[in-house]
């Protein structure tokens, strides 16, 4: 009977209306279902591709000043960062077409296949960086691994399935190696000629961060409906079942968004059958134009 019920739910969703628009200036329209995460989660996409790119090879003999190679570190780990949160947003929405699969079959898909965003970001080995997908009878297991704390899941090794995602192996991240190819480009300079680049990662991943927190949340919320036929009053009813913990958008706010709307702002409809999901973004980031976006599902 929860089966039928929960068909019935995907079926009502696929009926449904949803879109995003940008409130303040124009944008690509990508509606609020599955599909609409193509671009964003690519894999083959650089999340920091609009970064100034150089040569992605150092000078025979460089060696950053010690100042120099601490900034490039932290640059590096903005980088993981925004990988992290991009294999948590796959894994995430691999889980939702995992489900609704089994809607439809009565079971698992017998093969699954993802990528991960690359590379591999220590301490992850590139072994560990691979998605892996198995399944059994009424169950399946997708493993992965983050670099750093993500959304209330520590560092190292995590298995999603139908029942979340659970930690397998905590790891500990302590490396002074630079391996991304962005800052090994960036090996050369002197910590001064660093900053204009600090303030350019600061700013791109904090957008990309906002649009990866709300991909995350719109996943969540459709795992949620497959499972309740309605949508949560709050965001807050998603963790920790559906999310480690509900993000919250970085601080500051990015130019052009003000404090207000710097906040990700979850509407539910009269019915619970919808919501209104707003936020805000700086720069031009994974297809989406600067300003204030609204998710709308009817």
């Amino acid at each position: 009977m929860k089966r039928l019920i929960i068909s019935l739910a995907v079926l009502f969703l696929a009926a449904g209306c949803s879109k995003e628009v940008a409130v303040q200036n124009q944008s690509p329209s990508p509606t609020a279902n599955v599909s609409d995460n193509t671009a964003l989660l690519d894999s083959s996409q650089n999340p920091n591709s609009n970064l100034p790119q150089t040569s992605t090879q150092a000078k025979p003999g460089t060696v950053p000043e010690e100042s120099s190679k601490v900034t490039l570190l932290a640059l590096q780990d903005s980088n993981a960062k925004a990988r992290d949160y991009q294999r948590l947003v796959k894994i995430k929405v691999d889980q939702e077409l995992l489900e609704e699969y089994y809607n439809t079959n009565s079971s698992y898909p017998a093969t699954f296949a993802d990528k991960a965003p690359a590379p591999a970001d220590l301490p992850c080995s590139a072994t560990d960086n691979d998605f892996k997908y198995a399944t059994s009878n009424d169950s399946y297991s997708l493993t992965f691994c983050i670099s750093s704390p993500v959304n209330g899941y520590s560092a190292g090794l995590l298995s999603a399935g139908p029942a979340g995602i659970s930690q397998l192996k905590s790891l500990s991240k302590e490396t002074t190696t630079i391996y991304d190819s962005e800052v090994i480009a960036l090996q050369n300079k002197t910590t001064a000629d660093l900053q204009p680049y600090i303030e350019k990662f600061k700013s791109k991943n904090a957008d990309l961060t906002r649009v990866y927190d709300i991909s995350l949340i719109k996943s969540a919320l459709g795992l949620y409906y497959i499972d309740y036929n309605y949508f949560p009053s709050s965001l807050n009813s998603l963790a920790p079942s559906y999310l480690g913990t509900v993000p919250s958008a970085p601080y500051p706010p990015a130019q052009g968004c003000s404090v207000e709307n710097n906040t990700y702002t979850y509407k539910i409809k009269q019915n619970k059958s919808g919501y209104d999901l707003s936020y805000c973004i700086g720069q031009q980031t994974e297809g989406y134009s600067p300003g204030v976006h609204k998710i709308s599902i009817n």
